[in-house]
């Protein structure tokens, strides 16, 4: 890519926000360098299969995401390089979020979540002096492998005295299951789609009736199966 098109910009656990790449970046003091960052674009899986009893081969039983695991190979220039390295391994910590934010042309902002997964080395075949480029390997972790908008997509439907039926089309821009949100206030009867069944083949769309909600109580209904609500 090129840099008037693609920005990598890390936002540390402590605070500090770091450029690493895109424009701006070439001849910095401190930006990421080539190296293995697949995983930085493609979340990993895993898929799981049973053997079948008395046949060769085996079934389909399910899949999930993996954490990704991200080395960050980033060089540090001039005089200041063991400050700012000294700088840079607080914005990583192994008990704090930081954010990998990427700008580009056609993905616009998206955001990543990881903290230190291990930690760093020094990669330098020789010792570096001082005002020498310093190549340093930081292991970083996102538990959750997904890039993200930096403020969720909403969409509204709100009741008047005319009207107090309607219905809120909800979609997906993005290429991995997302589990929306809603936000039920009160009073109010709700049905809301029971996204278990959506898209089983031969299967009619099936919803879900809540209770009738008085006045004074809102519920938040979040439809990732690991959370409980």
């Amino acid at each position: 890519m090129l840099n008037d098109e693609f920005e990598l910009t890390l936002h540390g656990a402590d605070g500090s926000v770091w450029p690493l790449a895109g424009a701006g970046t070439d001849g910095a003091d401190v930006a990421m360098l080539e190296g293995d960052v697949a995983q930085l674009y493609i979340s990993p899986y895993e898929t799981t299969y049973r053997p079948l009893v008395g046949e060769g081969g085996a079934s389909y039983r399910g899949a999930r995401d993996m954490p990704a695991l991200i080395p960050l190979r980033i060089g540090f220039r001039e005089e200041d390089s063991v400050r700012n390295l000294s700088r840079f391994r607080k914005a990583l910590r192994r008990d704090r979020d930081a954010v990998l934010e990427m700008r580009s042309v056609t993905g616009g902002i998206r955001r990543l979540t990881i903290r230190e997964e291990g930690g760093a080395e020094v990669t330098n075949e020789h010792d570096p002096h001082v005002g020498k480029l310093v190549l340093v390997t930081f292991p970083v972790i996102a538990p959750r492998p997904y890039w993200t908008a930096p403020t969720p997509i909403t969409a509204e439907w709100q009741a008047s005295t005319r009207v107090i039926h309607g219905e809120l089309v909800v979609s997906n821009p993005g290429e991995v299951d997302a589990w929306p949100r809603y936000i039920c206030t009160a009073p109010a009867g709700w049905i809301l789609p029971d996204v278990d069944h959506e898209g089983l083949p031969d299967s009619a769309p099936r919803v879900v009736e809540l209770p009738w909600l008085p006045a004074g109580r809102d519920v938040l209904v979040d439809t990732d199966p690991m959370q409980l609500t």
